[in-house]
C-alpha cells in the first residue's frame, strides 16, 4: 500500500514512459507480468483508501497510459480491469468516448478491444 501511494503522488509521465522502456528491456516472458504490475499499483491508488491526492494522481497517470499506450496494453489494462477495483475502467470508456467518430476503433483492434 505505501508503495502504490508513493507511486501514484511522485509518479509522472516520464516515470511512466521509464518503466515501459525497462520493461521492454527486460526478456520477453517477463513483460506481461512487469505491465500487470505498474498498471495494478497505479490502479490500486485510484482506490479511496489511498486519500483524494493520491487519487487524483493516480486517474492523472492512468488517463496518460490510456491516451498515449492503448495499443501496447490492451490486453493488460482489459485483463486488470475484470481483476482489480479501481478508475481504470471509467478512464478507458472516457478515452474510448473521445475517439473521433469510432474512426480510430474501427482502424484499431487493439482501441476496439478496450470498449466495455
Amino acid at each position: 500500500m505505501i508503495g502504490e501511494h508513493h507511486v501514484a503522488t511522485v509518479g509522472d509521465a516520464e516515470l511512466i514512459d521509464g518503466c515501459l522502456r525497462w520493461i521492454e528491456a527486460e526478456p520477453t516472458e517477463n513483460q506481461a507480468k512487469r505491465r500487470r504490475n505498474l498498471l495494478t499499483v497505479l490502479q490500486r491508488a485510484t482506490q479511496p483508501k489511498h486519500g483524494t491526492l493520491a487519487n487524483g494522481q493516480a486517474v492523472v497517470l492512468l488517463d496518460y497510459l490510456v491516451g498515449m499506450h492503448a495499443k501496447a496494453l490492451a490486453a493488460d489494462l482489459v485483463a486488470l480491469m475484470m481483476d482489480t477495483q479501481g478508475a481504470l475502467a471509467e478512464r478507458v470508456d472516457r478515452q474510448v468516448d473521445a475517439l473521433d467518430g469510432g474512426e480510430t476503433a474501427a482502424e484499431d483492434p487493439a482501441i476496439e478491444a478496450l470498449k466495455p
